[in-house]
């Protein structure tokens, strides 16, 4: 058995490796301030040794890999009540053990892997409120999980790889707004492309109702036929406001591209490793130049212009199929969003404003669909 402090000095973070014995275990629940604690290749828990984890008011996260645990000690880890975290890969659970952790209060986090659970399980996880990462990989789930886990509004981060959930399942989690679905975390499923982008439609078409609802709710004196239509552009001036945003891309990718040579050489040649401020001025003016040229003349207060850094797989691509365009609206004659895929790095989904200054678009901010749109910088 081996007992020890994960990051010495940084955190307050423990791993329990091998069997244990009852002093060994009391020794540990002893331990004062521990805020994580891993279980590694426990092949056997001392009877009721696991009770104990509910003494130990700073507990937060737990983590079990390749260990034996029953039902019994599911129980234990249930009772620990301001536990976010519980994590299990390669433990025999059983839905009867997951039911344990149903209704908890503090859970954010529950990732369950390689285990022989069911629906059953992820019906009792939906009953968890705080929950906004579940994980399910290599478990028996199939679609109707999905109607379960539902019921999580807060839901951000779903995982199930390896199991039967197919397209048909997914649609089911279209009112989660916060849910972002990537392709990496549907692996090994009947998971495709295209289910995914319908989710993401009908997550928008969701977000879209609700906040309809709410302005309904808020004026019901406006009539129906009243309502706010999208202002009809030419194609022409879509068109324009695209080839800006790709003159935009381009631009930055080869500025990009060219810091990071440059930050390189001299990096090497440098004695000291430091990069000249000489140098730095200079990316930073020729970054504000592509912002003169391409986006709305407005202070920022983060990110490009002003706050640069290089050294970093750029951004943005120079050709437009690596971010192709997916979705066109028109709020205001003078005001286009346009949301594109990434086909490169994390492969996100993006949107970007672009606003009519004089008789040129310019592009005015951008937001990454990850809790729902999410600001970010250019």
């Amino acid at each position: 058995m081996s007992i020890y402090q994960k990051n010495k000095g940084v955190d307050s973070d423990w791993i329990a490796e091998g069997d244990l014995t009852d002093a060994e275990i009391a020794e540990l629940l002893r331990t004062k301030n521990v805020r994580g604690l891993e279980f590694g290749r426990v092949m056997e828990f001392p009877p009721g040794s696991l009770r104990g984890l509910a003494r130990m008011r700073s507990l937060r996260q737990l983590c079990f890999r390749s260990c034996l645990l029953s039902d019994d000690e599911m129980a234990a880890v249930a009772s620990v009540e301001r536990l976010e975290s519980l994590w299990c890969d390669d433990c025999p659970v059983t839905d009867t053990g997951i039911e344990n952790l149903a209704g908890h209060q503090r859970l954010q986090r529950v990732v369950i892997v390689s285990a022989h659970i069911t629906d059953v399980s992820a019906e009792h996880l939906a009953t968890i409120p705080r929950l906004i990462w579940v994980g399910l990989d290599d478990t028996d789930i199939t679609d109707a999980s999905m109607e379960h886990l539902a019921a999580l509004t807060g839901l951000e981060t779903l995982s199930f790889r390896g199991t039967r959930v197919t397209d048909d399942g997914i649609l089911k989690l279209a009112s989660l707004s916060r849910l972002n679905l990537v392709p990496g975390q549907v692996r090994d499923t009947a998971v495709t492309e295209t289910g995914l982008n319908a989710l993401f439609t009908a997550q928008k078409a969701a977000i879209k109702a609700t906040r309809s609802a709410k302005k309904s709710k808020a004026a019901p004196e406006v009539e129906t036929g009243k309502a706010k239509r999208a202002a009809e552009l030419d194609v022409e001036e879509i068109e324009s406001a695209r080839r800006t945003l790709f003159a935009y891309f381009k631009a930055m990718n080869e500025w990009a591209t060219q810091c990071s040579s440059q930050y390189n050489v001299a990096e090497r040649q440098s004695p000291s490793g430091n990069v000249a401020e000489e140098l730095w001025q200079t990316w930073h003016d020729e970054c504000r130049a592509i912002f003169d040229q391409f986006c709305t003349p407005k202070k920022r207060a983060y990110g490009r212009p002003d706050n640069i850094s290089v050294g970093r797989p750029p951004d943005y691509m120079p050709e437009p199929d690596d971010e192709p365009i997916t979705g066109v609206e028109t709020p205001t004659k003078r005001r286009i969003v346009i949301e594109t895929k990434q086909s490169f790095g994390m492969k996100e989904r993006c949107q970007y404003v672009l606003v009519k200054n004089g008789d040129r678009w310019l592009v005015d901010s951008k937001k990454k669909w990850g809790a729902g749109w999410e600001w970010t910088i250019l």
